[in-house]
């Protein structure tokens, strides 16, 4: 069984320059989730399907809604795209995958993730580990979806 998602459209948020005199709307991988853990969950956001990211990371409001104490979590220091060094913490929760055209979880897979106070994309980013580990992503951007076809069924 897969679930096919449409491509969410967003405008970047940067200034006109002169490469880019006007913003630009493109399509990105956005997927309805929530996080839990034990009997704690995060409400519905958008996370980005992100095969660039090693891990799967979370905005750190989302580590205060699952009621995770910064001193249980492990400490992990990465570096992203940018060269900048973030301090994480990481906590084995699930991610709760929703189906937009129904509005039901479709999906809850364990993984282990990290959280940071910096700003992420839609406040997540799913990736290679725990999620493109978990499921079979196809891109089809001429089409506007993207497909998730979890392994092992």
């Amino acid at each position: 069984m897969s679930l096919k998602i449409q491509y969410s459209f967003i405008e970047l948020e940067s200034k006109p320059d002169e490469a880019f005199p006007q913003k630009i709307k493109r399509t990105y991988p956005f997927i309805p989730i929530r996080l839990s853990c034990n009997d704690y969950f995060t409400p519905k956001f958008f996370a980005l399907v992100d095969s660039g990211s090693t891990n799967c990371l979370f905005e750190d409001g989302f580590r205060s809604c699952l009621n995770l104490k910064i001193e249980d979590g492990k400490k992990s220091m990465i570096t992203g795209i940018g060269g900048a060094t973030v301090t994480h913490y990481f906590y084995h929760i699930n991610i709760e995958i929703f189906d937009s055209q129904i509005l039901k979880v479709v999906h809850k897979i364990p993984v282990y993730a990290g959280f940071s106070e910096g700003k992420l994309a839609g406040g997540g980013l799913l990736g290679m580990d725990g999620f493109f580990n978990t499921f079979q992503v196809t891109f089809n951007l001429f089409k506007g979806f993207f497909e998730l076809y979890k392994r092992g069924l």
